[in-house]
Protein backbone atom coordinates (compact mmCIF):
# COMPACT_ATOMS: atom_id res chain seq x y z
CA UNK A 1 0.00 0.00 0.00
CA UNK A 2 3.13 2.12 0.51
CA UNK A 3 3.86 4.89 2.91
CA UNK A 4 0.88 6.94 4.80
CA UNK A 5 1.06 10.37 3.59
CA UNK A 6 -1.36 13.44 5.06
CA UNK A 7 -3.50 15.73 2.82
CA UNK A 8 -6.94 16.43 2.58
CA UNK A 9 -8.51 15.56 -0.65
CA UNK A 10 -11.66 16.41 -2.03
CA UNK A 11 -13.46 13.45 -4.35
CA UNK A 12 -16.27 14.51 -5.87
CA UNK A 13 -18.53 11.23 -7.74
CA UNK A 14 -17.54 10.12 -4.51
CA UNK A 15 -20.83 7.64 -4.32
CA UNK A 16 -20.18 5.97 -7.79
CA UNK A 17 -18.00 2.80 -8.23
CA UNK A 18 -14.92 4.28 -9.19
CA UNK A 19 -15.48 6.89 -6.46
CA UNK A 20 -15.99 4.85 -3.49
CA UNK A 21 -12.68 3.20 -4.75
CA UNK A 22 -10.87 6.54 -4.93
CA UNK A 23 -12.40 7.19 -1.32
CA UNK A 24 -11.25 3.84 -0.05
CA UNK A 25 -7.50 3.55 -0.78
CA UNK A 26 -7.37 7.08 -0.07
CA UNK A 27 -7.95 6.44 3.65
CA UNK A 28 -5.57 3.09 3.13
CA UNK A 29 -2.70 5.88 2.14
CA UNK A 30 -3.40 8.28 5.24
CA UNK A 31 -5.42 10.80 3.33
CA UNK A 32 -8.15 13.02 4.85
CA UNK A 33 -11.24 12.40 2.81
CA UNK A 34 -14.10 14.49 1.64
CA UNK A 35 -16.25 13.19 -0.20
CA UNK A 36 -18.97 15.03 -2.32
CA UNK A 37 -21.94 13.12 -3.42
CA UNK A 38 -25.45 13.89 -3.99
CA UNK A 39 -26.64 11.24 -2.08
CA UNK A 40 -25.47 11.53 1.30
CA UNK A 41 -27.33 8.97 2.58
CA UNK A 42 -26.52 6.22 0.40
CA UNK A 43 -22.62 6.23 1.29
CA UNK A 44 -21.23 3.58 2.80
CA UNK A 45 -17.81 3.89 3.66
CA UNK A 46 -17.54 5.51 7.22
CA UNK A 47 -13.69 6.45 8.75
CA UNK A 48 -12.66 8.78 11.03
CA UNK A 49 -10.86 10.78 8.03
CA UNK A 50 -13.70 10.85 5.86
CA UNK A 51 -16.08 13.99 6.06
CA UNK A 52 -19.10 13.33 3.55
CA UNK A 53 -20.20 16.38 1.84
CA UNK A 54 -23.57 16.59 0.52
CA UNK A 55 -23.90 18.39 -2.90
CA UNK A 56 -24.03 18.73 -6.94
CA UNK A 57 -20.88 18.51 -8.54
CA UNK A 58 -22.49 21.49 -11.11
CA UNK A 59 -23.40 23.61 -8.05
CA UNK A 60 -20.97 26.77 -7.99
CA UNK A 61 -21.20 27.65 -4.24
CA UNK A 62 -20.81 23.62 -3.30
CA UNK A 63 -17.66 23.27 -5.35
CA UNK A 64 -16.14 26.45 -4.55
CA UNK A 65 -16.80 25.69 -0.51
CA UNK A 66 -15.52 22.31 -0.84
CA UNK A 67 -12.30 22.82 -2.86
CA UNK A 68 -11.42 25.52 -0.23
CA UNK A 69 -11.39 23.14 2.51
CA UNK A 70 -8.51 20.46 0.77
CA UNK A 71 -5.49 20.40 -0.88
CA UNK A 72 -5.88 18.57 -3.87
CA UNK A 73 -9.33 17.51 -6.05
CA UNK A 74 -9.79 13.58 -8.02
CA UNK A 75 -12.83 14.09 -10.07
CA UNK A 76 -14.73 10.99 -10.92
CA UNK A 77 -18.10 11.90 -11.74
CA UNK A 78 -20.12 9.55 -14.28
CA UNK A 79 -23.14 10.24 -16.61
CA UNK A 80 -25.16 7.06 -18.37
CA UNK A 81 -25.28 7.12 -22.36
CA UNK A 82 -27.76 9.27 -23.99
CA UNK A 83 -28.27 11.18 -26.78
CA UNK A 84 -29.53 14.24 -24.73
CA UNK A 85 -26.99 16.51 -24.70
CA UNK A 86 -24.32 16.24 -21.53
CA UNK A 87 -22.81 18.72 -19.73
CA UNK A 88 -21.83 17.55 -15.69
CA UNK A 89 -18.21 16.22 -17.04
CA UNK A 90 -17.33 20.32 -18.47
CA UNK A 91 -19.57 22.37 -16.06
CA UNK A 92 -17.98 20.29 -13.06
CA UNK A 93 -14.26 20.97 -14.69
CA UNK A 94 -14.74 24.79 -15.44
CA UNK A 95 -15.86 25.14 -11.78
CA UNK A 96 -13.32 22.78 -10.20
CA UNK A 97 -10.61 25.02 -11.94
CA UNK A 98 -12.08 28.61 -11.14
CA UNK A 99 -11.86 27.63 -7.63
CA UNK A 100 -8.92 25.69 -7.53
CA UNK A 101 -7.11 28.98 -8.79
CA UNK A 102 -9.12 31.08 -6.64
CA UNK A 103 -7.45 29.20 -3.78
CA UNK A 104 -4.55 28.35 -4.85
CA UNK A 105 -5.10 24.55 -5.57
CA UNK A 106 -2.56 23.26 -7.71
CA UNK A 107 -3.50 19.36 -7.76
CA UNK A 108 -6.04 17.69 -10.16
CA UNK A 109 -7.18 14.12 -11.02
CA UNK A 110 -10.24 13.49 -13.86
CA UNK A 111 -11.37 10.14 -14.64
CA UNK A 112 -12.50 10.29 -18.93
CA UNK A 113 -13.07 7.13 -20.47
CA UNK A 114 -10.42 5.30 -23.45
CA UNK A 115 -13.31 6.18 -25.51
CA UNK A 116 -12.54 9.91 -25.68
CA UNK A 117 -9.40 9.14 -27.72
CA UNK A 118 -9.14 5.65 -28.44
CA UNK A 119 -6.19 3.63 -29.21
CA UNK A 120 -7.42 1.52 -32.71
CA UNK A 121 -4.06 -0.02 -33.29
CA UNK A 122 -5.41 -2.32 -30.26
CA UNK A 123 -8.17 -2.88 -31.19
CA UNK A 124 -9.82 -5.85 -33.24
CA UNK A 125 -12.18 -5.30 -36.50
CA UNK A 126 -15.21 -6.06 -33.97
CA UNK A 127 -13.97 -3.42 -31.54
CA UNK A 128 -13.38 -0.93 -33.93
CA UNK A 129 -16.56 -1.36 -35.31
CA UNK A 130 -18.38 -1.05 -32.31
CA UNK A 131 -16.34 1.72 -30.61
CA UNK A 132 -17.72 3.43 -34.07
CA UNK A 133 -21.00 2.42 -33.43
CA UNK A 134 -21.41 3.52 -29.63
CA UNK A 135 -19.25 7.22 -30.40
CA UNK A 136 -21.76 8.05 -33.05
CA UNK A 137 -24.93 7.36 -31.50
CA UNK A 138 -26.04 6.51 -28.01
CA UNK A 139 -22.85 7.91 -26.55
CA UNK A 140 -21.93 10.77 -28.51
CA UNK A 141 -22.82 13.29 -25.96
CA UNK A 142 -21.19 11.87 -23.28
CA UNK A 143 -17.50 11.38 -24.81
CA UNK A 144 -18.14 15.14 -26.17
CA UNK A 145 -18.84 16.23 -22.78
CA UNK A 146 -15.34 14.22 -21.75
CA UNK A 147 -13.58 15.78 -24.47
CA UNK A 148 -14.78 19.69 -23.62
CA UNK A 149 -13.51 18.35 -19.75
CA UNK A 150 -10.29 17.57 -20.64
CA UNK A 151 -9.96 20.42 -23.13
CA UNK A 152 -10.65 22.75 -19.67
CA UNK A 153 -8.68 20.65 -17.35
CA UNK A 154 -4.99 20.60 -20.03
CA UNK A 155 -5.51 24.43 -20.17
CA UNK A 156 -6.14 25.07 -16.29
CA UNK A 157 -2.17 25.65 -15.97
CA UNK A 158 -2.83 23.77 -12.49
CA UNK A 159 -0.52 20.16 -12.25
CA UNK A 160 -3.08 17.67 -13.42
CA UNK A 161 -3.57 14.15 -14.61
CA UNK A 162 -6.79 12.85 -16.85
CA UNK A 163 -7.27 9.10 -16.47
CA UNK A 164 -8.48 7.63 -19.43
CA UNK A 165 -9.54 3.65 -18.24
CA UNK A 166 -11.44 1.41 -21.02
CA UNK A 167 -13.39 -0.31 -18.37
CA UNK A 168 -13.29 -0.37 -14.71
CA UNK A 169 -14.78 -3.87 -12.48
CA UNK A 170 -14.73 -4.36 -9.21
CA UNK A 171 -11.26 -6.93 -8.63
CA UNK A 172 -8.14 -6.51 -7.30
CA UNK A 173 -5.60 -4.01 -8.48
CA UNK A 174 -3.60 -4.69 -11.59
CA UNK A 175 -0.94 -1.69 -11.15
CA UNK A 176 -1.07 -2.00 -15.16
CA UNK A 177 -1.38 1.30 -17.06
CA UNK A 178 0.81 3.65 -19.89
CA UNK A 179 1.77 7.18 -18.82
CA UNK A 180 1.65 9.73 -21.61
CA UNK A 181 3.30 13.34 -20.92
CA UNK A 182 5.58 14.75 -19.18
CA UNK A 183 5.87 18.04 -16.51
CA UNK A 184 2.37 19.64 -15.99
CA UNK A 185 -0.06 17.21 -17.09
CA UNK A 186 0.09 13.31 -17.85
CA UNK A 187 -2.61 11.08 -19.15
CA UNK A 188 -2.63 7.82 -17.78
CA UNK A 189 -4.34 4.68 -19.80
CA UNK A 190 -5.21 1.40 -17.42
CA UNK A 191 -4.55 -1.46 -18.89
CA UNK A 192 -6.58 -3.87 -17.10
CA UNK A 193 -9.52 -4.30 -14.67
CA UNK A 194 -9.25 -3.07 -11.56
CA UNK A 195 -9.14 -0.35 -9.34
CA UNK A 196 -6.18 0.93 -10.39
CA UNK A 197 -7.59 3.83 -12.22
CA UNK A 198 -8.78 5.25 -9.36
CA UNK A 199 -5.90 5.60 -7.14
CA UNK A 200 -5.12 9.52 -6.51
CA UNK A 201 -2.22 10.79 -9.05
CA UNK A 202 0.11 7.03 -9.17
CA UNK A 203 3.62 8.13 -9.03
CA UNK A 204 2.77 12.12 -8.27
CA UNK A 205 2.15 12.32 -4.58
CA UNK A 206 -1.16 14.48 -3.43
CA UNK A 207 0.64 17.88 -1.82
CA UNK A 208 0.30 17.82 2.21
CA UNK A 209 -1.71 20.58 3.35
CA UNK A 210 -0.05 23.62 3.70
CA UNK A 211 1.77 23.53 -0.01
CA UNK A 212 0.08 26.11 -2.08
CA UNK A 213 0.70 28.12 -4.91
CA UNK A 214 -1.10 30.99 -6.37
CA UNK A 215 -2.40 31.35 -9.86
CA UNK A 216 -4.63 33.73 -10.79
CA UNK A 217 -6.66 33.38 -14.67
CA UNK A 218 -8.95 36.02 -15.89
CA UNK A 219 -12.52 33.68 -15.85
CA UNK A 220 -15.34 33.58 -13.49
CA UNK A 221 -17.31 30.87 -11.99
CA UNK A 222 -19.84 28.49 -14.61
CA UNK A 223 -23.51 28.58 -13.08
CA UNK A 224 -25.38 25.25 -13.86
CA UNK A 225 -27.11 24.78 -16.37
CA UNK A 226 -30.75 24.12 -16.73
CA UNK A 227 -31.49 20.10 -15.97
CA UNK A 228 -33.63 18.06 -18.69
CA UNK A 229 -36.75 17.88 -17.94
CA UNK A 230 -38.44 14.70 -19.83
CA UNK A 231 -40.19 14.39 -23.17
CA UNK A 232 -40.77 18.05 -23.73
CA UNK A 233 -39.95 18.71 -27.37
CA UNK A 234 -38.12 22.30 -26.05
CA UNK A 235 -37.02 22.95 -22.35
CA UNK A 236 -37.86 26.76 -21.53
CA UNK A 237 -35.18 28.97 -19.50
CA UNK A 238 -36.54 30.20 -16.25
CA UNK A 239 -33.69 32.25 -15.67
CA UNK A 240 -30.99 34.01 -16.76
CA UNK A 241 -27.03 33.72 -15.21
CA UNK A 242 -24.23 35.66 -14.90
CA UNK A 243 -21.89 36.52 -17.87
CA UNK A 244 -18.32 35.65 -17.38
CA UNK A 245 -15.64 36.52 -19.39
CA UNK A 246 -14.31 32.84 -20.94
CA UNK A 247 -17.87 32.14 -21.40
CA UNK A 248 -17.51 34.06 -24.63
CA UNK A 249 -14.01 31.95 -25.44
CA UNK A 250 -15.06 28.78 -27.54
CA UNK A 251 -17.47 26.43 -25.41
CA UNK A 252 -17.19 23.45 -28.17
CA UNK A 253 -14.83 20.67 -29.31
CA UNK A 254 -14.86 19.79 -33.12
CA UNK A 255 -16.74 16.71 -33.87
CA UNK A 256 -19.64 15.81 -36.07
CA UNK A 257 -22.60 19.14 -35.86
CA UNK A 258 -20.64 20.96 -33.38
CA UNK A 259 -20.60 24.57 -34.53
CA UNK A 260 -20.15 28.07 -32.88
CA UNK A 261 -19.86 31.59 -34.36
CA UNK A 262 -19.24 35.01 -33.14
CA UNK A 263 -21.26 37.73 -34.53
CA UNK A 264 -20.25 41.41 -35.19
CA UNK A 265 -23.13 43.33 -36.42
CA UNK A 266 -23.53 47.27 -36.57
CA UNK A 267 -24.99 50.35 -38.69
CA UNK A 268 -22.19 53.22 -39.24
CA UNK A 269 -23.09 56.91 -38.77
CA UNK A 270 -22.77 56.91 -43.25
CA UNK A 271 -25.91 54.22 -43.51
CA UNK A 272 -23.26 51.61 -44.34
CA UNK A 273 -24.53 48.31 -42.54
CA UNK A 274 -21.50 45.81 -41.26
CA UNK A 275 -22.03 41.84 -40.75
CA UNK A 276 -19.12 40.03 -39.42
CA UNK A 277 -19.33 36.35 -38.08
CA UNK A 278 -16.30 33.99 -36.99
CA UNK A 279 -17.57 30.71 -37.42
CA UNK A 280 -16.26 27.00 -36.34
CA UNK A 281 -18.42 24.93 -38.64
CA UNK A 282 -17.16 21.24 -38.29
CA UNK A 283 -14.09 19.08 -38.06
CA UNK A 284 -11.52 19.84 -40.83
CA UNK A 285 -12.34 16.19 -42.89
CA UNK A 286 -8.38 15.87 -42.92
CA UNK A 287 -7.42 16.37 -39.33
CA UNK A 288 -9.85 15.91 -36.29
CA UNK A 289 -7.89 17.69 -34.22
CA UNK A 290 -8.27 20.58 -36.72
CA UNK A 291 -11.40 22.55 -36.77
CA UNK A 292 -12.46 24.08 -40.18
CA UNK A 293 -13.27 28.05 -40.17
CA UNK A 294 -15.08 30.63 -42.15
CA UNK A 295 -14.54 34.57 -41.78
CA UNK A 296 -18.00 35.60 -43.15
CA UNK A 297 -18.57 39.57 -44.30
CA UNK A 298 -21.12 41.58 -45.52
CA UNK A 299 -21.24 45.02 -46.07
CA UNK A 300 -24.50 47.26 -47.54
CA UNK A 301 -23.80 50.57 -48.63
CA UNK A 302 -25.88 53.72 -48.11
CA UNK A 303 -26.82 53.21 -51.74
CA UNK A 304 -27.79 49.59 -51.66
CA UNK A 305 -24.96 48.14 -53.14
CA UNK A 306 -23.84 44.66 -50.71
CA UNK A 307 -20.13 43.35 -51.55
CA UNK A 308 -19.87 39.60 -49.63
CA UNK A 309 -16.81 38.07 -48.67
CA UNK A 310 -16.37 34.73 -47.06
CA UNK A 311 -13.03 33.12 -46.39
CA UNK A 312 -12.55 29.68 -45.20
CA UNK A 313 -10.00 27.73 -44.01
CA UNK A 314 -8.21 25.30 -40.59
CA UNK A 315 -7.16 25.93 -37.43
CA UNK A 316 -5.73 23.87 -34.25
CA UNK A 317 -8.34 23.03 -31.93
CA UNK A 318 -6.70 24.60 -28.83
CA UNK A 319 -6.31 27.75 -31.50
CA UNK A 320 -9.74 29.56 -30.40
CA UNK A 321 -9.00 30.49 -26.32
CA UNK A 322 -11.57 28.95 -23.18
CA UNK A 323 -10.65 31.63 -21.49
CA UNK A 324 -11.95 34.80 -23.79
CA UNK A 325 -12.97 35.47 -27.03
CA UNK A 326 -10.06 35.14 -29.16
CA UNK A 327 -10.19 34.26 -32.72
CA UNK A 328 -6.81 33.78 -34.67
CA UNK A 329 -8.20 32.83 -38.00
CA UNK A 330 -5.31 33.16 -40.19
CA UNK A 331 -5.24 36.87 -41.18
CA UNK A 332 -8.74 37.42 -38.99
CA UNK A 333 -8.86 37.78 -35.74
CA UNK A 334 -11.48 38.96 -33.15
CA UNK A 335 -10.81 39.22 -29.51
CA UNK A 336 -12.43 40.65 -26.39
CA UNK A 337 -13.21 40.37 -22.95
CA UNK A 338 -17.40 41.40 -23.11
CA UNK A 339 -16.48 45.30 -22.32
CA UNK A 340 -14.21 45.99 -25.59
CA UNK A 341 -13.59 43.70 -28.84
CA UNK A 342 -11.25 44.38 -31.55
CA UNK A 343 -12.38 43.01 -35.18
CA UNK A 344 -9.31 42.84 -37.80
CA UNK A 345 -10.65 41.08 -41.26
CA UNK A 346 -9.00 41.34 -44.53
CA UNK A 347 -10.67 40.27 -47.50
CA UNK A 348 -9.02 37.27 -49.52
CA UNK A 349 -7.82 39.24 -52.73
CA UNK A 350 -6.71 42.04 -50.11
CA UNK A 351 -8.99 44.79 -51.53
CA UNK A 352 -11.12 44.90 -47.90
CA UNK A 353 -9.71 45.52 -45.06
CA UNK A 354 -11.73 45.90 -41.48
CA UNK A 355 -10.46 47.61 -38.36
CA UNK A 356 -13.24 47.73 -36.03
CA UNK A 357 -13.21 48.81 -31.79
CA UNK A 358 -16.79 47.68 -30.52
CA UNK A 359 -17.26 49.25 -27.08
CA UNK A 360 -20.07 47.61 -24.85
CA UNK A 361 -22.85 49.92 -23.46
CA UNK A 362 -24.79 47.61 -21.91
CA UNK A 363 -24.19 44.97 -19.93
CA UNK A 364 -24.39 40.64 -21.75
CA UNK A 365 -26.52 39.19 -21.12
CA UNK A 366 -26.56 34.91 -21.44
CA UNK A 367 -30.03 33.22 -21.48
CA UNK A 368 -29.88 29.50 -20.24
CA UNK A 369 -29.44 27.05 -22.53
CA UNK A 370 -32.45 26.01 -24.90
CA UNK A 371 -32.72 22.10 -25.37
CA UNK A 372 -34.83 19.93 -27.47
CA UNK A 373 -36.57 16.94 -27.42
CA UNK A 374 -37.67 14.64 -30.28
CA UNK A 375 -39.49 12.50 -28.01
CA UNK A 376 -37.30 9.15 -29.30
CA UNK A 377 -34.03 9.91 -27.39
CA UNK A 378 -32.73 12.44 -29.60
CA UNK A 379 -31.90 15.78 -28.81
CA UNK A 380 -29.60 19.13 -29.37
CA UNK A 381 -29.21 22.38 -27.67
CA UNK A 382 -28.72 25.71 -28.74
CA UNK A 383 -26.73 28.46 -26.10
CA UNK A 384 -25.87 31.93 -26.92
CA UNK A 385 -25.01 35.56 -25.13
CA UNK A 386 -25.40 38.76 -26.13
CA UNK A 387 -23.63 42.00 -25.76
CA UNK A 388 -26.98 44.07 -26.79
CA UNK A 389 -25.62 47.03 -27.90
CA UNK A 390 -21.67 48.77 -28.40
CA UNK A 391 -19.92 52.09 -30.17
CA UNK A 392 -17.80 51.05 -33.15
CA UNK A 393 -14.77 53.02 -34.00
CA UNK A 394 -12.19 52.20 -36.51
CA UNK A 395 -11.60 52.21 -40.13
CA UNK A 396 -12.29 50.29 -43.69
CA UNK A 397 -10.10 50.37 -46.01
CA UNK A 398 -10.79 49.51 -49.88
CA UNK A 399 -7.85 49.31 -52.31
CA UNK A 400 -5.58 51.29 -50.16
CA UNK A 401 -7.40 54.02 -49.23
CA UNK A 402 -8.19 54.48 -45.60
CA UNK A 403 -11.45 55.40 -44.20
CA UNK A 404 -12.52 56.58 -40.58
CA UNK A 405 -16.31 54.83 -39.33
CA UNK A 406 -18.41 55.28 -36.36
CA UNK A 407 -21.84 53.90 -35.36
CA UNK A 408 -23.28 51.32 -33.08
CA UNK A 409 -23.45 47.59 -33.11
CA UNK A 410 -24.06 44.11 -31.50
CA UNK A 411 -22.66 41.31 -30.84
CA UNK A 412 -23.43 38.16 -29.51
CA UNK A 413 -21.92 34.48 -29.85
CA UNK A 414 -23.32 31.15 -30.34
CA UNK A 415 -22.93 27.19 -30.11
CA UNK A 416 -24.62 24.34 -30.48
CA UNK A 417 -24.21 20.46 -31.18
CA UNK A 418 -25.97 19.75 -33.88
CA UNK A 419 -26.32 21.89 -37.50
CA UNK A 420 -28.63 24.69 -37.25
CA UNK A 421 -30.22 24.23 -40.70
CA UNK A 422 -31.75 20.73 -40.10
CA UNK A 423 -32.41 21.58 -36.84
CA UNK A 424 -33.96 24.89 -36.56
CA UNK A 425 -36.99 25.23 -39.14
CA UNK A 426 -36.25 29.27 -39.38
CA UNK A 427 -34.84 31.70 -36.92
CA UNK A 428 -34.80 35.49 -36.67
CA UNK A 429 -32.42 37.98 -34.91
CA UNK A 430 -33.34 41.64 -34.48
CA UNK A 431 -31.58 44.02 -31.93
CA UNK A 432 -32.59 47.74 -31.93
CA UNK A 433 -31.56 50.94 -29.77
CA UNK A 434 -33.47 53.73 -28.66
CA UNK A 435 -32.77 57.11 -26.42
CA UNK A 436 -34.27 55.32 -23.48
CA UNK A 437 -34.03 51.12 -23.90
CA UNK A 438 -31.90 48.40 -25.95
CA UNK A 439 -33.55 45.24 -27.29
CA UNK A 440 -33.20 41.90 -28.73
CA UNK A 441 -35.45 39.79 -29.87
CA UNK A 442 -34.56 35.77 -31.01
CA UNK A 443 -37.70 34.34 -32.38
CA UNK A 444 -36.95 30.56 -32.86
CA UNK A 445 -38.95 28.14 -34.52
CA UNK A 446 -37.42 24.24 -34.30
CA UNK A 447 -37.65 21.80 -37.37
CA UNK A 448 -40.09 19.64 -37.54
CA UNK A 449 -38.95 16.10 -35.95
CA UNK A 450 -39.23 18.66 -32.84
CA UNK A 451 -42.63 19.88 -33.49
CA UNK A 452 -41.90 22.78 -34.70
CA UNK A 453 -42.15 24.53 -31.28
CA UNK A 454 -41.99 27.80 -31.30
CA UNK A 455 -39.84 30.17 -28.89
CA UNK A 456 -39.74 33.53 -28.74
CA UNK A 457 -37.05 35.15 -26.33
CA UNK A 458 -37.41 38.94 -25.92
CA UNK A 459 -34.46 40.75 -23.75
CA UNK A 460 -35.06 44.85 -23.18
CA UNK A 461 -32.51 47.04 -20.62
CA UNK A 462 -32.57 50.47 -19.93
CA UNK A 463 -30.99 53.57 -20.55
CA UNK A 464 -28.19 52.54 -18.38
CA UNK A 465 -27.67 49.30 -20.07
CA UNK A 466 -29.29 47.06 -17.21
CA UNK A 467 -31.34 44.42 -17.76
CA UNK A 468 -35.36 45.41 -17.51
CA UNK A 469 -36.78 42.27 -18.52
CA UNK A 470 -36.29 38.62 -20.04
CA UNK A 471 -38.48 36.17 -20.95
CA UNK A 472 -37.75 33.12 -23.35
CA UNK A 473 -41.77 32.57 -23.35
CA UNK A 474 -43.14 35.95 -25.39
CA UNK A 475 -46.53 36.25 -27.00
CA UNK A 476 -46.12 37.10 -30.61
CA UNK A 477 -48.19 38.20 -33.49
CA UNK A 478 -47.28 38.32 -36.76
CA UNK A 479 -48.16 39.81 -40.28
CA UNK A 480 -46.70 38.16 -43.38
CA UNK A 481 -45.68 38.86 -47.18
CA UNK A 482 -44.65 35.82 -49.39
CA UNK A 483 -41.08 36.60 -50.40
CA UNK A 484 -41.18 36.74 -54.59
CA UNK A 485 -37.51 34.58 -54.69
CA UNK A 486 -38.49 31.71 -52.34
CA UNK A 487 -42.00 31.61 -51.93
CA UNK A 488 -41.74 31.48 -48.07
CA UNK A 489 -43.67 33.62 -45.31
CA UNK A 490 -41.31 36.45 -44.05
CA UNK A 491 -42.74 38.95 -41.23
CA UNK A 492 -43.78 42.38 -42.59
CA UNK A 493 -44.97 43.76 -38.78
CA UNK A 494 -44.36 41.04 -35.96
CA UNK A 495 -45.23 42.03 -31.97
CA UNK A 496 -43.92 40.48 -29.15
CA UNK A 497 -44.87 41.25 -25.64
CA UNK A 498 -43.94 39.76 -22.20
CA UNK A 499 -44.48 40.29 -18.16
CA UNK A 500 -42.43 39.67 -15.50
CA UNK A 501 -44.46 41.45 -11.95
CA UNK A 502 -45.35 45.27 -12.52
CA UNK A 503 -43.18 45.22 -15.21
CA UNK A 504 -44.64 44.48 -19.08
CA UNK A 505 -42.76 45.08 -22.30
CA UNK A 506 -43.69 45.09 -26.00
CA UNK A 507 -41.67 45.01 -29.07
CA UNK A 508 -42.93 46.35 -32.28
CA UNK A 509 -40.99 45.10 -35.42
CA UNK A 510 -41.88 46.75 -38.91
CA UNK A 511 -40.35 45.83 -42.17
CA UNK A 512 -39.09 48.82 -44.28
CA UNK A 513 -35.66 48.21 -46.23
CA UNK A 514 -34.64 44.94 -47.66
CA UNK A 515 -30.40 45.02 -47.56
CA UNK A 516 -29.86 41.75 -48.68
CA UNK A 517 -31.95 38.50 -50.08
CA UNK A 518 -30.51 35.31 -50.82
CA UNK A 519 -32.35 31.90 -51.99
CA UNK A 520 -29.64 29.94 -51.24
CA UNK A 521 -31.21 26.63 -52.49
CA UNK A 522 -32.40 28.02 -55.98
CA UNK A 523 -28.93 29.35 -56.38
CA UNK A 524 -27.14 26.31 -55.68
CA UNK A 525 -26.27 23.92 -58.21
CA UNK A 526 -24.23 20.59 -57.97
CA UNK A 527 -21.15 22.21 -57.68
CA UNK A 528 -21.88 23.46 -54.30
CA UNK A 529 -22.37 27.25 -53.32
CA UNK A 530 -24.61 29.42 -51.08
CA UNK A 531 -24.35 31.84 -48.33
CA UNK A 532 -25.08 29.77 -45.17
CA UNK A 533 -23.89 26.70 -46.22
CA UNK A 534 -22.05 25.12 -49.28
CA UNK A 535 -24.07 22.72 -50.84
CA UNK A 536 -25.51 21.42 -53.62
CA UNK A 537 -29.44 21.03 -54.40
CA UNK A 538 -29.59 16.78 -54.27
CA UNK A 539 -27.60 17.42 -51.14
CA UNK A 540 -30.14 20.22 -49.42
CA UNK A 541 -32.85 18.00 -50.62
CA UNK A 542 -31.25 14.76 -48.70
CA UNK A 543 -31.05 16.85 -45.87
CA UNK A 544 -34.94 18.09 -46.88
CA UNK A 545 -33.99 21.68 -46.38
CA UNK A 546 -34.30 24.61 -48.51
CA UNK A 547 -32.15 27.49 -47.53
CA UNK A 548 -32.83 31.01 -47.92
CA UNK A 549 -31.58 34.08 -46.16
CA UNK A 550 -32.53 37.67 -45.66
CA UNK A 551 -31.20 41.02 -43.55
CA UNK A 552 -33.30 44.17 -43.21
CA UNK A 553 -33.70 47.40 -41.62
CA UNK A 554 -37.37 47.37 -40.05
CA UNK A 555 -38.76 50.49 -37.55
CA UNK A 556 -38.29 49.13 -33.90
CA UNK A 557 -41.32 49.89 -31.66
CA UNK A 558 -40.17 49.46 -27.77
CA UNK A 559 -42.78 49.83 -24.79
CA UNK A 560 -41.77 49.75 -21.07
CA UNK A 561 -44.45 49.87 -18.70
CA UNK A 562 -43.77 49.51 -14.98
CA UNK A 563 -45.26 51.54 -11.70
CA UNK A 564 -44.34 54.74 -13.36
CA UNK A 565 -46.08 54.28 -16.44
CA UNK A 566 -45.54 53.54 -20.28
CA UNK A 567 -42.48 54.95 -21.89
CA UNK A 568 -42.79 54.36 -25.57
CA UNK A 569 -39.38 55.08 -28.33
CA UNK A 570 -38.56 54.34 -31.44
CA UNK A 571 -35.07 53.13 -33.05
CA UNK A 572 -33.76 51.58 -36.66
CA UNK A 573 -33.95 47.66 -35.88
CA UNK A 574 -31.16 45.35 -38.04
CA UNK A 575 -33.57 42.40 -38.69
CA UNK A 576 -31.56 38.89 -39.43
CA UNK A 577 -34.00 36.04 -40.97
CA UNK A 578 -32.19 32.34 -41.68
CA UNK A 579 -34.87 30.19 -43.22
CA UNK A 580 -33.48 26.46 -44.25
CA UNK A 581 -36.70 24.56 -43.88
CA UNK A 582 -39.57 24.28 -46.46
CA UNK A 583 -42.24 26.29 -46.53
CA UNK A 584 -44.84 24.36 -45.23
CA UNK A 585 -48.54 25.14 -43.29
CA UNK A 586 -47.80 22.88 -39.98
CA UNK A 587 -45.16 25.94 -39.62
CA UNK A 588 -47.00 29.04 -40.68
CA UNK A 589 -45.39 32.73 -39.81
CA UNK A 590 -48.69 34.60 -39.78
CA UNK A 591 -50.54 34.46 -36.36
CA UNK A 592 -53.33 36.61 -37.97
Amino acid sequence: MGAETTGRLLVLGANGPTGRETVQQAVDRGYEVHALTRHPEDFPITHDRVRVVAGDATDPAVVDAAVAGTDAVVCAIGARFTRRPVEVYSTSAHLLITSMVRHGRRRLVVVTSSGVAPSHSRRGVVQRASYRLTRSTFARTVYDDMVRMETYVRGSGLDWTVVRPPGLTTGPRTRLHRRRGRGQGQLLHPRGPGGDAARPARGRPLPPAGRRRRHTRPDGERPGDVPHRGAEAMTRPQRSTAVEVWQDGRQQVPGDGHAELWHFDGRLDDGTSIAVAFCLVGVDPDDAERWTTVVNVMLTGPDGSNEVHASTGTVPAAAASTARCDLPFGPHRAAGDLTSYGVHVEADDGGLVLDLRYTAVCDPHRPERITLDDGDGGGAFFDHLVVPRCSIAGTITRAGVVREVSGEGYHDHQWFDADPLTTWHRWLLGHVGTDTHTAVVFDLVAAERFGFDRQPLVTVFDTDGHLVLHTADAQCSVEAFTDPSSRKQYPRQASYTARDGATAVRVDVEWETTLVSDDVYARADDAGGGALRSGSRQEFDALGIAPSYARYLARGRIEVTDERGPTRSTGEMVCELNHPGRETPAAPLSTS
